[in-house]
């Protein structure tokens, strides 16, 4: 069942992409088909990573 639902985040996710925009799709926009599908307790982890993943970024670049 874990397996499926993240087939189905992912299909969901590029079904979003495709149809609405032309960028390639980001962390944020698996948060939304993650918080969308109901694996909250999932979503909020990967939040707390990806803030400290863009913070350690911006150190690097300066």
């Amino acid at each position: 069942m874990f397996h499926i639902g993240f087939r189905e985040i992912n299909r969901r996710w590029n079904d979003h992409r495709l149809r609405c925009c032309t960028r390639p799709a980001n962390g944020d926009d698996l948060l939304c088909a993650m918080a969308t599908l109901g694996f909250e307790d999932y979503s909020e982890p990967l939040k707390s990573y990806l803030t400290r993943y863009r913070e350690m970024e911006i150190c690097l670049r300066n």
